[in-house]
């Protein structure tokens, strides 16, 4: 018997709750008349970026300049993940805290508390039992807290 583990390597930071959560899968924009894009730190690819032009009204929650926010219709500024706490989910299943370590400016907030002030606008009701979420699917790693 190997004393060994399974490592999942789904990409970027918190690829593996993302497919937990079932985002992994590929989204069609076509017939879309308004979308919420929530990138924070990350950059989409020129594929998804040129898809998204297709769509009439966006909303782009980001941190940082790019093609994507200057072809937006509202952009809301979003922390930087040093900015932000919260949780991720590591590479081998663990559910990790991540604490602050910078403050940011007093208009830029993390882009989960820009979508929970956005959908309250909304009048969207939100579950926010997120750990029973993360484990309705079953994950090719065990999840630990």
């Amino acid at each position: 018997m190997v004393n060994a583990s399974l490592i999942s390597v789904k990409g970027d930071a918190n690829s593996l709750a993302a497919a937990q959560f079932g985002l992994e899968k590929a989204i069609k924009v076509d017939t879309a008349k308004a979308a919420v894009i929530a990138i924070g730190d990350d950059e989409l690819s020129q594929k998804a970026t040129k898809d998204l032009e297709k769509v009439p009204f966006k909303v782009v929650i980001a941190s940082h300049v790019s093609a994507l926010t200057a072809s937006a219709d509202v952009v809301f500024p979003a922390a930087i993940w040093l900015e932000q706490a919260g949780h991720f989910l590591s590479l081998d299943g663990r559910l990790q805290d991540a604490a602050r370590a910078l403050v940011p400016a007093e208009e830029v907030k993390p882009v989960d508390e820009a979508l929970v002030a956005l959908a309250a606008k909304l009048d969207i009701k939100l579950d926010d039992d997120w750990k029973k979420d993360l484990h309705k699917r079953t994950s090719i790693v065990a999840i630990e807290e």
